[in-house]
């Protein structure tokens, strides 16, 4: 019995004495991951674009054939492309690759109005937008590259090209239909080209090298997107081929 007074005082005493556990430490997970995401360049819109007016489907023709509208320079509908009754995509809208470009509406160089869900996107296949400046002289070189490496082989294949002239002779100079026409007679353009009077498409080219191409598919969404050099001609035409065939 004289044992339980110092089992006791030996029990206090291992409570007492023991070390506090210490808290548990988190696992070494390396650098800290980053959640942002890149933004939405405009809100979502509420309610849906206006639906394309439906059009007749034309009979099929030879889509190997260079099919062209009497009178223009642009491919007929070969009968075999996207629904003409499909209304073009709601947003949200963006300037990245997966996104669906917002539909514009600019004057051209007639003084016209280019839509770019007009009814030329109803038969077409794939897009390609190009971005570019009347006072760079390497832009207007490309640009006759897109005419003929891009534009003449690929539009049978239902492959429209649009040209956007963001500046005139000089940086912030506003391009006119006069000068924009002057140019394309000298780059030899044949495909639209309209003017971007009030920076409608200014989001494409933020800290970005002119000129921008943009692919899209028939549903206007971006497929591919580069600054315009040599080399992204040679990568825009293997796009090309994967989404059209080859010429």
């Amino acid at each position: 019995m004289p044992l339980r007074p110092h089992l006791a005082a030996l029990a206090v005493c291992l409570a007492g004495c023991l070390p506090e556990r210490e808290p548990p430490r988190g696992l070494d997970s390396g650098p800290p991951i980053s959640f942002d995401v890149p933004p939405v360049d405009t809100p979502p819109v509420d309610r849906p674009t206006p639906d394309v007016p439906p059009l007749d489907r034309p009979a099929p023709v030879d889509a190997g054939a260079d099919v062209v509208e009497a009178g223009t320079d642009r491919p007929a509908a070969t009968g075999d492309g996207p629904d003409p009754n499909r209304p073009y995509p709601s947003g949200p809208y963006g300037t990245t690759v997966g996104t669906v470009i917002r539909p514009f509406e600019l004057a051209t160089c007639d003084s016209t109005a280019f839509r770019f869900n007009g009814p030329d996107w109803v038969p077409a296949r794939a897009t390609v937008l190009e971005i570019t400046a009347g006072y760079c002289t390497g832009c207007a070189m490309l640009a006759r590259s897109i005419q003929e490496q891009v534009y003449a082989p690929y539009r049978a294949l239902g492959l429209r090209v649009v040209g956007v002239l963001i500046d005139g002779a000089s940086p912030g100079d506003p391009a006119s239909p006069a000068f924009c026409r002057q140019w394309n007679m000298q780059s030899g353009i044949t495909h639209p080209m309209a003017l971007d009077l009030g920076n409608t498409l200014l989001a494409y080219t933020t800290g970005r090298p002119l000129p921008q191409w943009i692919l899209t598919d028939h549903n206007g969404r971006i497929v591919w997107r580069d600054g315009g050099t040599a080399a992204h001609l040679t990568e825009l035409r293997a796009e090309l081929d994967a989404l059209l065939g080859g010429p």
